[in-house]
């Protein structure tokens, strides 16, 4: 029983040190200069999180953009609401990612989506 208790306490410390929390490798693993730690958050605390995300494709949003705006391009006035970005350009896969992944975490961890700025 001893040997047994020994190994499975070994294999608890291999996984809780795979499961621990890691930045992605983009992410920096200190705090920038001038930001200051406070803590971890208390769990009753509520949060409000924005999140940006990094725009693609910036030569053919940029076509898109002289296309509906000249007035001798068939294209002109295609998109005129504030989704265009989404509807016209296709940009809309990584907000639709990030939306679906907020309303699957709403009933644990999130608690409101609001949507795509």
């Amino acid at each position: 029983m001893g040997l047994r208790a020994c190994l499975l306490g070994l294999l608890a410390l291999f996984v809780t040190g795979k499961c621990s929390y890691s930045p992605e490798p983009d992410q920096l693993r200190t705090l920038p200069p001038g930001w200051v730690s406070l803590g971890r958050v208390d769990p009753e605390e509520e949060l409000s999180l924005t999140f940006a995300l990094r725009q693609q494709n910036l030569e053919r949003l940029s076509k898109l953009v002289q296309a509906v705006s000249d007035p001798s391009s068939p294209r002109y006035g295609a998109c005129r609401d504030w989704g265009w970005d989404v509807g016209c350009s296709g940009g809309g896969h990584r907000a639709g990612l990030s939306m679906g992944w907020c309303r699957s975490h709403q009933s644990h961890a999130v608690s409101a989506c609001q949507g795509v700025i």
